[in-house]
């Protein structure tokens, strides 16, 4: 397993510099302000189709565990069949398969010396006592809120845009079920912003559909929880490619003969 490079005592809200490094991967904290009212980091992962040691998740885990008390993996396991469903597998063997590759994860990424970080699988939540009214009402909120159904079919423009450019087929049987995975993904993440207050860490962005219902506070009463965005970077590639790290320099120089020009 890599190690971090920086150690520190895991204590309540000790936390790191912005920026730390390890075995390969640099990771910067973009905001950091709000992290000392929570001792408690969220940590969501989605399983790949073919899961396998990731180096990069296990970059933040090793980083979180440096900065908070208490760490929680949510494993995005089982949501993941409707992904498998739209690539012409049937329900049950899709949530078999997403349920083995959960496993595979877990074993290939967390090693029984993690024994303090808390496991959250997907199924825990499908299985809460509170799941089926909060579904319910998620969907009743997307058929009547119109800002909010706006802003998951923007979530799901995203998946769109993504399933396009690796060549796959986006159509209305896929449309349906990228609804249906984002409808559960929000009502999971729901009961989970009402369990607990922690900060979420994403190397990307929270859900628009997400942050609008934690906006609003109408529909539900959430505990205190907030975003932590972080960035990854990998050591072994330049964040930049080279032909592009000369055109800042050169629209520098161009608005600068621009205002010459121009008297400003």
């Amino acid at each position: 397993m890599q190690k971090c490079l920086i150690k520190q005592p895991r204590e309540k809200n000790t936390l790191n510099p912005a920026c730390v490094y390890t075995d390969r991967y640099r990771i910067v904290a973009r905001y950091r302000s709000n992290w000392k009212k929570y001792n408690c980091a969220r940590i969501h992962i989605s399983i790949p189709l073919l899961p396998s040691y990731d180096e990069r998740s296990r970059s933040i885990i090793d980083w979180a565990k440096q900065n908070f008390a208490h760490v929680t993996l949510c494993i995005h396991d089982t949501l993941q069949r409707y992904n498998l469903m739209a690539l012409g597998w049937d329900e049950k063997q899709a949530y078999d398969k997403a349920l083995v590759n959960g496993d595979d994860w877990l074993k290939a990424n967390l090693p029984p010396s993690d024994d303090d970080v808390e496991v959250i699988r997907w199924d825990s939540l499908l299985a809460h006592k509170d799941y089926p009214s909060v579904h319910e009402k998620i969907c009743r909120i997307y058929e009547e809120d119109k800002d909010f159904s706006d802003a998951l079919d923007s979530d799901s423009a995203v998946f769109a845009e993504r399933c396009q450019k690796r060549g796959e087929p986006f159509n209305s049987a896929r449309i349906a079920l990228s609804r249906a995975f984002l409808l559960e993904e929000v009502s999971g993440l729901v009961l989970l912003c009402q369990g607990s207050s922690a900060a979420d860490v994403y190397s990307g962005s929270r859900m628009k559909a997400m942050q609008l219902l934690l906006d609003k506070k109408t529909y539900f009463h959430f505990k205190d929880n907030s975003v932590m965005p972080i960035k990854v970077f990998d050591r072994a590639r330049p964040s930049i490619p080279p032909a592009k790290q000369s055109l800042p320099s050169l629209a520098r120089v161009s608005t600068a003969r621009h205002r010459a020009g121009s008297g400003r």
